[in-house]
C-alpha cells in the first residue's frame, strides 16, 4: 500500500461480532479475567455468548476449584445424559463454598464462646466484704463472746 492510499472499513471491521473475535490470551496479548467475562456476560444485551464464554467459564472453573472437580463435574453430566452451561457451574459451586465456610466460621464463633462460658464458670468471682452486724461487737464488755473472767 502507498502512502496515499485510503482504507475503507468494511461494515464487519468496524463492529466485529464477539464470537468472531480471538478469545485467547496469546492473540491479544492481555490477560482475560473473571470480573471481565462477568462484564461481557452481563452486558450482552439480549444476546447468547453461551457458546463463546463456555470455555472461558470452564477455565475460570478448572482454575478456582481444579482439574479432578472439573474432570468430575464432566463425567456426572455425561451420566446423567445433561449439560449445564460453566457459568451456571461455577456460580452454584461457589454458593456451595460460600454456604459452607459460612457454616464453619458460625461454628467456630459458637465453639469460641462455649469455651469462653466454660473459662467464666471456672473463674474466681470476687465477692465485696461485708461488715459484720452492730449486734454481735463485743469489745470487752460481759457478754457470751467475753473470756476474760474465766
Amino acid at each position: 500500500m502507498a502512502s496515499g492510499d485510503v482504507v475503507v472499513a468494511s461494515e464487519d471491521t468496524k463492529n466485529p461480532q464477539l464470537s468472531s473475535l480471538p478469545l485467547r490470551r496469546g492473540y491479544w496479548n492481555i490477560p482475560i479475567t473473571l470480573d471481565s467475562v462477568e462484564s461481557v456476560s452481563d452486558n450482552a444485551r439480549g444476546r447468547d455468548l453461551g457458546p463463546v464464554t463456555d470455555k472461558l467459564w470452564k477455565k475460570f472453573y478448572e482454575r478456582q476449584f481444579g482439574h479432578e472437580s472439573t474432570d468430575l463435574v464432566v463425567e456426572r453430566m455425561k451420566q446423567k445424559n445433561v449439560s449445564f452451561r460453566w457459568i451456571q457451574l461455577y456460580e452454584a459451586k461457589m454458593k456451595n463454598m460460600t454456604e459452607a465456610i459460612d457454616k464453619s466460621v458460625d461454628r467456630l464463633k459458637q465453639l469460641y464462646k462455649n469455651e469462653d462460658a466454660r473459662k467464666q464458670k471456672r473463674t474466681i468471682q470476687l465477692c465485696s466484704k461485708v461488715p459484720p452486724n452492730n449486734k454481735r461487737r463485743f469489745y470487752g464488755g460481759s457478754g457470751p463472746g467475753n473470756l476474760s473472767n474465766v
